[in-house]
């Protein structure tokens, strides 16, 4: 009779996980989209339809209109400064002595000869003649854009920007009030310029050469080589001047702030809606368009009204979460954004102005950590509560947590360079962490999973506790790997690092170092849609099913990339001012389950998921009978190896769907009461 008993409830739990299972999904993770653009631009250039912005760091964005922007490759890593359009294609400098040229400002070329690697910081193009300038008094002209030859400037400042006069004559300016002119790009006059302040940006509009720079300074000249000091009304930097061809110039100020003028000579302030400093400026398609220093779009039609196209990007976002249909992602000075696509995000009022490292959306809440031991709830991602900070600046940092087995364990590192453990059973509610542990080492990231918390750190450390009071350390090799990440999915833990370091590890105890593919460095990585994602280096982004087999993507980025999260069927990648979006989930048919990330409670995933606690009854009565009827038949342990890797997505497509939680705890009631009635009968 046992018999019987132990094939008919095994019966009844295949039934149950076949019943909940569907079409094997996967993401596109070749396809990303800009999400949030919010890269400091140095200038802006117009062409052929199209603006194309010199992004610094980030290289090269494109817009059609000045307010949807698109990030492209340039080719040679660099900081971009600089960007000019000829009539026909587009030529960018950078701070490497890089020079690309680009047809359309999308696919970029670089420039087979170019000069000595030094600092290039403007390009202009007049006369048939392209001209670049840079550090030390550098001066380089091409008549292709392609080909360059080094000419000399007479100076040795930093020259800063080069306009032409449409005519015959180019300007170049820069440090300490420099100004330098001439007829062909080859032969190069000294001016004087009336200031020893920097002159940061020249163009040339409505006859007359405008140069900006530093303490308001405004200089013009009709010719290149008289100058006159205008009275701009402002003792705040100027960055940047455009002329938009029909009577109006618009400078940047460091107010967040403009400049305009229908002359060069008479200016009015105007006030913009951001307050941070305006780094670029520039015309086309009827329109201006300003950058600020974080990434804020700003446009104008007259350069008097200006309206924020893009308000929510101005922050360094670290980290994301997706939990209660709302995306959130968490960063610099205590900035926190919400989203319920991944695409357009709203910036929340955070009750902190310390940097938040990490959010994780655990047991029905956000909690987000940073600085100062500093700890955040929400439970919809909107409002926000304090629930403790530390009021001493050198007080730990807190770099990830975890949920499992009813506690909170917040993980991280202190000015000493060791690591640090905290815990809680109760996040509701304002208290005092509770210190655990005071590991020899910085520790980067945790995860729960088959009822095991596992820290990740610096120096090989991993760190296992099983209920969050007692931990144990072990070293996964000599003390040159820096775990930055770990993430439980699948019935694995997958822990990633420096040098490309991947390793998996079932237990937290025994871990196999795995073959990456690549040798930089790894920050992060999580698992969803039946995929664990690691993600760092620059743009490097790689999947696996499982843990061991990595297959690398395209990210269509060359910008580190800091942070990963999955949501709603999409990834999420972060980096520097820009949230990078994979394309949805696309169904591939099939019979494997699949959904989001790791699993919980070590039982019954799926009924876990389902109750939203792995402390239900049910859920209690499920882990039992796994415990004491299928782990003890070949058979039974066979099935709950199978479930542990294929239920955990199903799990977690359910855990963010309301209505399909209430569901599966409807379907599981009549299968969880035949087992009980079976069980009480014999």
């Amino acid at each position: 009779m046992p018999g019987i008993i132990r094939s008919y409830k095994l019966t009844t739990f295949l039934v149950l996980c076949f019943l909940l299972t569907g079409t094997t999904v996967w993401a596109d993770l070749d396809t990303w989209h800009a999400r949030r653009v919010g890269f400091s631009v140095e200038n802006i250039a117009y062409g052929n339809g199209t603006f194309v912005a010199a992004a610094g760091g980030s290289g090269i964005v494109t817009s059609p209109d000045g307010v949807n922007w698109t990030l492209r490759d340039p080719g040679p890593l660099g900081y971009y400064n600089d960007v000019a359009f000829d009539g026909s294609s587009f030529v960018a400098v950078n701070g490497d002595g890089d020079i690309v040229t680009s047809p359309d400002g999308f696919d970029w070329t670089e420039a087979p000869t170019p000069l000595i690697t030094i600092q290039l910081l403007g390009a202009a193009w007049g006369g048939g003649t392209w001209i670049t300038v840079g550090d030390a008094g550098l001066v380089g002209t091409s008549p292709d854009g392609t080909n360059w030859t080094s000419q000399a400037s007479g100076v040795s400042e930093r020259l800063s920007s080069v306009a032409h006069d449409g005519s015959g004559t180019f300007v170049s300016v820069g440090s300490n009030g420099t100004i330098i002119s001439s007829p062909d790009g080859a032969t190069w006059t000294t001016q004087v310029s009336g200031t020893t302040n920097i002159l940061s940006s020249v163009t040339y509009g409505g006859g007359i050469f405008v140069a900006v720079g530093g303490v308001g300074t405004i200089v013009t000249s009709s010719d290149g080589a008289v100058w006159t000091t205008e009275t701009s009304g402002t003792i705040d930097h100027l960055s940047n001047v455009a002329y938009n061809g029909t009577g109006t110039f618009v400078a940047t100020v460091g107010t967040g702030d403009v400049l305009t003028s229908p002359n060069g000579v008479d200016w009015t302030l105007r006030t913009t809606t951001t307050s941070h400093p305006l780094t670029a400026v520039g015309y086309g398609g009827g329109i201006f368009v300003a950058w600020d220093q974080g990434g804020v779009i700003l446009t104008s039609s007259d350069g008097t009204t200006w309206a924020g196209q893009n308000d929510d990007v101005w922050n360094e976002y670290f980290d994301a979460a997706y939990g209660s249909s709302t995306f959130v992602s968490v960063g610099r000075n205590g900035e926190i954004a919400a989203s319920a696509d991944g695409s357009n995000w709203i910036v929340q009022n955070s009750p902190t102005v310390s940097h938040l490292y990490a959010v994780e959306y655990l047991n029905g809440i956000f909690v987000a950590v940073g600085l100062v031991e500093t700890v955040l709830t929400s439970t919809d991602g909107i409002t926000w509560d304090l629930r403790y900070e530390n009021i001493f600046v050198n007080a730990p940092t807190l770099e990830d947590v975890a949920y499992g087995g009813g506690e909170w364990v917040a993980v991280g590192s202190q000015l000493s360079g060791s690591g640090i453990i905290y815990s809680s059973n109760n996040l509701s509610v304002s208290s005092t962490l509770a210190l655990v542990l005071e590991p020899s080492s910085r520790l980067k990231g945790i995860a729960y999973g088959n009822g095991t918390f596992v820290a990740a750190g610096e120096d090989d450390l991993i760190m296992t506790s099983t209920d969050a009071a007692v931990w144990t350390s072990l070293y996964t090799g000599p003390g040159t790997t820096f775990h930055e990440g770990v993430a439980f999915g699948n019935g694995t833990f997958v822990a990633v690092g420096n040098g490309g370091t991947i390793m998996t590890s079932s237990t937290g105890a025994v871990w196999t170092t795995q073959t990456s593919g690549t040798t930089e460095i790894l920050r992060a990585v999580t698992y969803g849609n039946g995929l664990f994602v690691a993600v760092g280096g620059i743009g490097i982004v790689l999947s696996s099913p499982d843990g061991v087999t990595w297959t690398a993507h395209d990210a269509e980025t060359f910008v580190p990339l800091y942070g990963v999260a999955n949501g709603d069927d999409t990834f999420l990648a972060l980096a520097s001012f820009v949230t990078l979006q994979s394309d949805p989930i696309v169904s591939t048919g099939g019979t494997t389950p699949s959904g989001g990330g790791g699993g919980g409670g070590g039982g019954c995933f799926i009924a876990t998921a389902a109750y939203g606690t792995d402390m239900a009854d049910d859920v209690v009565l499920l882990r039992q009978f796994r415990d004491e009827v299928l782990l003890e038949s070949a058979a039974g342990r066979k099935f709950v190896e199978l479930y542990y890797r294929y239920s955990p997505p199903v799990a977690d497509y359910i855990r963010e769907r309301e209505t399909l939680k209430a569901v599966t705890r409807a379907a599981l009631k009549p299968l969880v009461w035949g087992v009980e009635k079976i069980a009480d009968k014999y």
